[in-house]
């Protein structure tokens, strides 16, 4: 009985990460030089009791539900706000590979996924009927947005900056690069040093470091983001040379 929950589970989580990583590298391009989580002037993306949602359920909840500290403040806002951003005045304009029939085919069908969602987290067997709703909405998501994969992918990078972050304590106590090629990630079942991943040191040196630089400065996840995409071929290579301990 419970194969459906989790056939619905699985895409449930992919379109809210889509729909989220979108929105979060939509904006990112938008507003290059701003703040947008935090602009309440009325010219940003998000409504003012949106921006006050994100502060407070981000002071709160950070530590019991996120496993770690690396999460986008838009992760902190319901998935109903979803559909309200979707169809603000001001952010229309911003999508332009979604059409207004597009976003008022995504915003209807997020209404009525809402109760099925909430039935599966409250661990809520559902129906076949219900399965074959979110298998519709799962295809008019995937079909608007054209990188919905890659759009999947990019949360993933969190894995690979918790990794580096920590081991930044120990990387920092070396005095040289030939010490830092001796440091070895530890699993509970793996011993790999970084020589023999052939990953260039000077640059993954220089990434940790510029990490270090970008996160003490920003409260904010989007300097992070930007950090990310600038540093986007570095990272993938370090994450697929050392998946084997992710």
């Amino acid at each position: 009985m419970l194969e459906n929950n989790i056939k619905a589970y699985k895409m449930l989580a992919e379109i809210e990460i889509s729909l989220r990583e979108f929105l979060i590298k939509t904006f990112n391009k938008r507003f290059p030089t701003k703040e947008w989580v935090s602009d309440n002037s009325g010219k940003g993306p998000l409504s003012n009791q949106m921006i006050q949602s994100i502060k407070s359920t981000k002071s709160k909840t950070i530590k019991e539900w996120t496993g770690g500290k690396y999460i986008h403040e838009l992760y902190f806002i319901l998935f109903t706000d979803l559909s309200i951003i979707l169809n603000m005045k001001q952010n229309k304009k911003l999508f332009p590979n979604l059409d207004q029939s597009k976003i008022e085919a995504i915003s209807k069908n997020l209404e009525i996924l809402f109760p099925i969602r909430n039935k599966i987290a409250h661990s809520r067997i559902i129906n076949k009927r219900e399965l074959s709703i979110v298998e519709g909405v799962y295809t008019i998501v995937t079909n608007a947005l054209v990188d919905f994969d890659e759009l999947i992918e990019l949360q993933n990078h969190e894995n690979i900056l918790d990794i580096i972050s920590n081991n930044l304590e120990k990387i920092e106590n070396f005095h040289n690069i030939t010490e830092f090629k001796t440091e070895i990630f530890k699993n509970t079942s793996h011993l790999i040093t970084l020589e023999e991943l052939d990953i260039d040191i000077e640059k993954l040196s220089h990434l940790i470091h510029s990490y270090m630089l970008t996160y003490s400065k920003s409260d904010s996840k989007i300097e992070l983001r930007r950090f990310y995409n600038s540093n986007k071929n570095l990272i993938k290579e370090i994450k697929t040379k050392i998946y084997v301990i992710i």
